[in-house]
């Protein structure tokens, strides 16, 4: 019997090649669609979006770049006094929601539980965050910091927030704290008041986020956004 022509060995190493990039195809597809089918939108599971209008107020860096960054909007902040009049201009609903969000903000985090009674009234001033960081800007900076934290959360445990991928939250937050810096600059009493908690909460929430953003722009793993 004649046996076949033995198949060249740059042939062998081409189809092992291809079959190489097909299998890295398909887990491809399978992770990102894996996190496609995660995401929620209002009108249900949706695919996910890079990031939201937040996330283009910043632009794509490394991540040494985006620490850089993130510092450089933190170092005014220091020495600020609390926000003008601290939670006394604010609907009886807003002051009792900043200090239930206290612990979170200062080392305490609760529990699952506390956080989700949070949930409702922090929806609520992110929906009308103008009419609340105009009338209540404590508020709105508390509901900033639980954001960004939240959304650092998400991106740490390659978890969706909402409509966008783990990697859209980290972008997110970048953009977040930018306007918690703006908004911390704008709204600052002009001396000492007699607020010292408020202050306080403002301030362990700052360094906490600065922390966490340490935690995953600093580590060798982080991702390039």
């Amino acid at each position: 019997k004649h046996l076949p022509p033995p198949i060249p060995f740059f042939a062998v190493l081409s189809i092992l090649g291809m079959a190489w990039q097909l299998l890295a195809a398909v887990l491809l597809v399978a992770a990102v669609g894996g996190d496609l089918a995660r995401c929620q939108g209002p009108n249900g599971p949706q695919a996910c979006e890079d990031y939201t209008h937040v996330g283009s107020l910043v632009e794509a860096k490394t991540s040494g770049e985006s620490f850089v960054e993130v510092v450089h909007a933190w170092l005014p902040l220091q020495y600020l006094e609390e926000p003008e009049g601290g939670a006394e201009g604010c609907d009886f609903e807003f002051q009792q929601w900043v200090k239930k969000a206290r612990p979170f903000l200062i080392g305490e985090n609760g529990t699952f539980e506390d956080h989700q009674a949070l949930l409702p009234v922090q929806n609520k001033i992110m929906a009308n965050y103008e009419e609340v960081a105009s009338q209540c800007p404590v508020a709105w900076l508390v509901a900033l910091l639980l954001k960004i934290r939240s959304n650092l959360r998400h991106n740490i445990q390659g978890m969706p927030c909402a409509r966008v991928h783990s990697a859209g939250c980290l972008r997110d937050a970048r953009g977040y704290w930018q306007i918690y810096a703006e908004t911390r600059l704008a709204s600052a009493a002009k001396s000492a008041g007699k607020h010292e908690e408020v202050r306080e909460t403002i301030k362990k929430g700052e360094e906490r986020v600065l922390d966490e953003f340490r935690q995953i722009f600093v580590h060798p793993h982080a991702l390039d956004l």
